[in-house]
């Protein structure tokens, strides 16, 4: 059983110099170890048992929103609360 699923977007996390780097990338090919993956104007083969590769993430929009949403909504809450303080 594979894995990576053809056509759905994986968080991947990679080895680039001294520093981890996070990018989203659409599986376009698998043939293991062999990862052909795509973002828009980029595509990459990564050999995934290399020290390079990391780590791979089934990407899930609606979790990724809703927890942009509401890191957004406790810095409006925190801001609220931070001018109340400054009123009372």
């Amino acid at each position: 059983m594979n894995m990576f699923e053809i056509g759905k977007t994986y968080r991947l996390k990679m080895l680039e110099g001294d520093e981890h780097s996070d990018s989203y990338y659409t599986v376009k090919r698998t043939d293991l170890p062999l990862l052909m993956v795509s973002q828009p104007r980029r595509s990459i083969v990564i050999k995934t048992p290399s020290t390079v590769f990391i780590s791979a993430e089934l990407d899930d929009p609606e979790a990724r929103e809703a927890a942009h949403n509401a890191f957004f909504d406790s810095l409006v809450e925190n801001e609220k609360n931070r001018l109340n303080s400054y009123e009372g």
